[in-house]
């Protein structure tokens, strides 16, 4: 009898003879999409996890290239390297997603552990011996006992963990829900926190952060431990909308943590008045403590904040109205240490979604040009290096062009659709910046001065 082949089997059958006639495919994949990173401890090497190519990149910090590329079996959406660096731990989205542990000698993968739906941020306690991953999809984090190779316990959280952060103790791990836990119908709604008692196995506390908070996209600790942030974005969806100007709609903030007392210390707000801030997604403290570093990849810059010196909700301003107002008799004197944006860096790439510190360096990976950036945080006046990570250009990626340049105007206030496309707000609205097209104007910054 002769035998019949389907249409999808004749396709498969037509690109293997293609290969066959053609050689293999090539190695470098079309594009890299880098959306994490960490870096050895010595500095002299990067891991960048390639969400589209499904690899871990390795990158030379010295000859500033990439040598070696290890192939995962789903999109990398987090990583995190023990502390001698011999080990790399990466996890692999899928409805079933892999934890797959590397050896960076041999750059091989040697184990693989189960995790739930969407694996992200993988987080190591400081003994080595736990590994914490959030599964976005279900809701919970997986506690994996790396001697054994598998998760012992899933601790529920609100909604859609996406990043984690543990204190240098190990006591708490500090965990950051994207959206929040009710109904978009509420009166009061608003992301919350949480934060894991890692010996009780349980959640502690859900810090709740302000009304309309949601998008929350990246979590860190302190160096010492007593504080943490997380960023996310403002939804005013009590107001109507009737414009955008001022952060009527959106607005982008960062929120302090007070590990102590494990309670909400301050909310900075990431945007200036005529200059918005879209999409804080990464975030990072420096090595000495003072600067936390947030990374905007709505409009391809950095935020360098002054960091709490102290646990004093009255180094941030009050988000209340009228907090200042001169009765004559209680004037507030200024705050010692502010927490404040010192400084906004301009980056040469598109959507810059993760940072790593490697002493005084300072590295960002820019999702959608597939670069690299590196900045030296010790001069006053950093200045930006760029980094090829995939040599040739790209356009047409979820229909945009990788070298348009940012669009700034005042609505940059509002969640960038060139940074997640398309991001909801958490009123179950979704108010997003237009497509970057040609009829769409490119406003320079300097117009608003």
């Amino acid at each position: 009898m002769g035998m019949t082949l389907t249409r999808w089997e004749l396709i498969d059958l037509a690109v293997a003879l293609l290969f066959s006639i053609h050689g293999r495919a090539p190695a470098e994949p079309a594009f890299a999409s880098p959306t994490a990173l960490v870096a050895a401890p010595d500095g002299s090497q990067l891991f960048i996890a390639c969400a589209t190519a499904n690899q871990v990149a390795v990158f030379d910090t010295e000859s500033a290239g990439t040598t070696h590329r290890i192939e995962v079996p789903a999109p990398p959406l987090g990583l995190t390297l023990s502390r001698n660096g011999a080990l790399l731990y990466v996890s692999c989205a899928a409805p079933l997603s892999t934890i797959c542990v590397i050896d960076t000698s041999r750059r091989e993968i040697i184990e693989r552990i189960q995790a739930g739906h969407t694996a992200m941020a993988p987080v190591l306690s400081p003994d080595e011996k736990t590994l914490y991953v959030c599964n976005r999809f279900n809701d919970d984090v997986s506690v994996i006992d790396l001697a054994a190779g598998r998760k012992t316990k899933r601790v529920r959280v609100e909604r859609e963990p996406v990043a984690a952060a543990i204190t240098p103790n190990g006591q708490y791990l500090v965990v950051a829900n994207h959206l929040h836990a009710g109904a978009a119908n509420h009166v009061r709604v608003g992301a919350s926190v949480s934060i894991i008692d890692t010996t009780a196995g349980r959640v502690a506390k859900d810090i709740p952060l302000t009304e309309g908070a949601g998008l929350l996209r990246g979590a860190a600790v302190s160096p010492d431990g007593r504080f943490a942030a997380v960023t996310f974005v403002r939804a005013r969806y009590w107001l109507s909308t009737t414009g955008v100007e001022l952060g009527r709609i959106n607005c982008n903030a960062l929120g302090l943590l007070d590990m102590e007392r494990l309670e909400l210390l301050g909310i900075l707000l990431l945007d200036q008045t005529a200059y918005g801030a879209a999409n804080p997604w990464a975030v990072t403290w420096t090595t000495d403590g003072k600067t936390i570093v947030v990374s905007h990849a709505g409009t391809h810059e950095l935020s360098l904040v002054d960091a709490p010196v102290e646990a004093d909700p009255s180094s941030f301003f009050n988000l209340r109205i009228g907090t200042y107002a001169n009765d004559g008799r209680n004037i507030r004197p200024p705050p010692k240490h502010p927490v404040r944006v010192r400084k906004r860096l301009p980056l040469p790439g598109n959507g810059p979604r993760a940072l790593a510190v490697a002493g005084s360096k300072l590295y960002v990976a820019n999702y959608f040009s597939d670069n690299l950036c590196r900045i030296d945080l010790t001069t006053p006046e950093p200045s930006v290096e760029a980094l090829q990570l995939v040599l040739r250009p790209k356009t047409g990626k979820e229909g945009w062009t990788s070298q348009a340049p940012p669009l700034v105007s005042p609505r940059s206030t509002l969640a960038s659709r060139s940074a997640d496309h398309p991001i909801p707000d958490v009123s179950g609205l979704s108010f997003a910046e237009p497509e970057v097209t040609d009829a769409v104007e490119r406003v320079p910054a300097d117009r608003f001065g």
